[in-house]
């Protein structure tokens, strides 16, 4: 599930917890925002959620990735058919 409580600023942002074991989880941040950030702040964001949501403070991050779905408000053409091919 997502969690929208954490900060909304610079855009929409929300955590969500994907438990892997009694534990262990997948804790992952996502941010929607036209430009990156320095890279600790989504650390420092992360961090605070852990510490603040979930109230766990003896953890060790294991693991990091980092990635960018590119994201457009364009229309695309609709058509009646079960896929549509963008050329």
């Amino acid at each position: 599930m997502m969690d929208f409580r954490i900060h909304q600023t610079p855009g929409a942002s929300f955590v969500y917890v994907l438990p892997l074991s009694a534990d262990s989880a997948l804790i992952e941040y996502t941010l929607f925002t036209a430009t990156l950030l320095e890279k600790k702040v989504y650390n420092e964001e992360l961090k605070y959620y852990i510490e603040n949501f979930l109230h766990i403070n003896d953890y060790s991050i294991e693991e990091e990735e980092f990635g960018i779905i590119p994201m457009t408000n364009v229309k695309f053409p609709f058509m009646n058919m079960e896929f549509l091919i963008l050329e």
